[in-house]
């Protein structure tokens, strides 16, 4: 066994028995350090695997955009497809850095100082990452954020002291909460729902932006994005003990460093296999000319223009030479140069479905992913640091779906349609919840639940009967994530009545964005006819209750 291997196995079994204290943790450490990782590791983290697996969240990303629309007739990939090849890639990384011949004694300490490297960990953050993307992926993100950043604006009856949900949306944020507080995986007795339950090895892997909004650090890596919600924060800092912000160099660039290494390599791995399996579904499609832009013309030249003017800010200030701060600085012309070089990869005639065309898109993807693995290094800082040319060549071909797909009519067009969809579906979710619950309870529902109940049990019955009455007129989902949103809210209800109707407001906002983020895209059109028009595919279609 190498010696990363045995510092992570050491780390490992370290942090799991400081959160871990039962029989099956305290058998594995008597069986020796090695056998104690494989149990811990089987048990554990092969559970949380199996979690992520089994779930809805996950089996919906069938149904979610990945660029273009999920029922497009080409295979293309969606969200699961996605979230499967980023595991497996996030695999090979593990593998390249826990292989490494040399420097074994020094990867094994930033091991251990950094919270441990561990497969089955990383394969299961790679699983989950995308889960909360919303129906029809970045632009359905886009609308909702719009929602709860003005709802008072575009929800009728919001009340305007209510204000905005200052913690947003955000899918890497809707991830993590549907992890600790959506999946309903088994009822709890405290009434407190802990979502999948994953350890916390896990959680922080999947933690690509360990921060909230409010944070200044979820202003500074392009757009705003942060991790949790601030219902969920303390779940998140829980899942971050002993992981500290620190400082690395990336290639001579200073940066400041707050995810587990298990939370880079996801990252690395989900930017992998964005940039190469979508070039794959558009060269297929005719869309992105692969075979031309190896011609190295001007179709090339106009498309390294466009990407470098879109990435360069990154990448400025890092060196060409093996993460040192030494050496000739990457300029315009060096990234041209290694575009060059990845060119040569790149399948020489246009896809018209034959063998050929096959067996050349897949030695374009191969060379890719195998450059893009396999020269991951893990330094100091506990950074994980993929070679500066594999790391510019993923992000100019990051940029082959904008330049050729995404900035197009046709789809831009569709857009615009799905962005009207979920504000619409929204506005008819929040209206038919905020009605439903101005109603009075019927005197059918209170009688059965005094019949049923004696006197020390009456108001447990009741609210029993007032729960069954909301499932059977809402979808139970929404009534359950309702729910959700409350216990997180306040730990004690306000006794002003125009604070506590703010926060009823708020609560009820949030329940309806996390319903209408879990929903596939065929359902949130289904919804959407049956709430606006009054029709859907059928009258008693029973997936609403599923």
């Amino acid at each position: 066994m190498s010696g990363p291997q045995v510092a992570e196995i050491e780390a490992r079994c370290k942090r799991k028995a400081d959160e871990d204290d039962d029989e099956t943790i305290v058998a594995a450490k008597a069986l020796g350090t090695a056998d104690a990782y494989a149990r811990l590791s089987r048990l554990r983290y092969g559970q949380d695997y199996d979690r992520v697996l089994y779930s809805s969240a996950f089996r919906r990303l069938d149904g979610v955009t990945q660029v273009v629309a999920s029922n497009e007739i080409p295979l293309f990939h969606n969200r699961l497809t996605h979230s499967l090849k980023v595991a497996q890639t996030g695999g090979l990384i593990v593998r390249s850095i826990l292989e490494q011949d040399e420097n074994q004694h020094a990867v094994a300490e930033i091991i251990t100082l950094h919270g441990g490297l561990n497969p089955r960990v990383v394969r299961v953050a790679c699983l989950a990452h995308d889960l909360g993307h919303p129906p029809f992926g970045h632009i359905g993100e886009e609308a909702l954020q719009d929602i709860v950043d003005r709802p008072h604006e575009l929800l009728r009856d919001y009340p305007e002291s209510a204000g905005p949900l200052k913690d947003g949306f955000e899918g890497n944020a809707q991830s993590f909460r549907i992890v600790t507080r959506l999946a309903f995986r088994q009822a709890s007795k405290t009434g407190d729902n802990v979502g999948l339950n994953l350890t916390r090895a896990t959680l922080a892997a999947l933690s690509k932006y360990p921060w909230s909004r409010s944070d200044g650090r979820s202003k500074k890596v392009g757009k705003q994005k942060w991790g949790a919600y601030d219902d969920d924060y303390p779940t998140l800092q829980w899942a971050l003990e002993g992981i500290e912000t620190r400082d690395v160099n990336f290639h001579g660039q200073e940066r400041r460093e707050s995810r587990s290494i298990e939370a880079q390599v996801m990252d690395w791995a989900d930017d992998i296999a964005y940039a190469v399996h979508d070039i794959e579904d558009f060269f297929r499609a005719g869309l992105i000319p692969l075979h031309v832009l190896a011609e190295g013309g001007q179709e090339t030249k106009a498309f390294a223009s466009y990407a470098l003017g879109r990435i360069y800010n990154r990448l400025e200030g890092i060196r060409v030479d093996k993460g040192t701060d030494k050496g000739e600085l990457l300029d315009p012309n060096k990234i041209r140069d290694y575009f060059a070089r990845a060119l040569n990869d790149f399948p020489k005639q246009g896809f018209i479905g034959s063998v050929g065309n096959r067996a050349a898109l897949h030695t374009f993807a191969s060379a890719i992913i195998k450059r893009a693995t396999r020269d991951v290094r893990l330094v100091k800082g506990g950074l994980v640091l993929p070679d500066v040319e594999s790391y510019v060549i993923i992000e100019m071909l990051k940029q082959l779906t904008g330049f050729y797909v995404i900035d197009r009519a046709s789809l831009s067009s569709a857009q615009r349609g799905q962005q009207q969809i979920l504000v619409s579906l929204v506005q008819e979710l929040w209206q038919w919840l905020r009605d439903f619950s101005q109603k009075d309870v019927p005197s059918y529902v209170l009688n059965a639940a005094e019949l049923s109940s004696d006197d020390g049990a009456k108001e447990r019955t009741e609210e029993a009967y007032r729960q069954d009455w909301r499932y059977r007129n809402l979808p139970p989902r929404l009534v359950d994530f309702v729910a959700a949103a409350r216990g997180g809210a306040s730990a004690v209800e306000p006794d002003d009545d125009d604070v506590a109707q703010d926060m009823l407001a708020r609560i009820q906002l949030r329940g309806v964005i996390d319903y209408v983020s879990s929903l596939s895209e065929t359902q949130t059109i289904e919804l959407h006819e049956r709430l606006s028009r009054g029709w859907g595919s059928s009258m008693i279609d029973p997936w609403l209750t599923l």
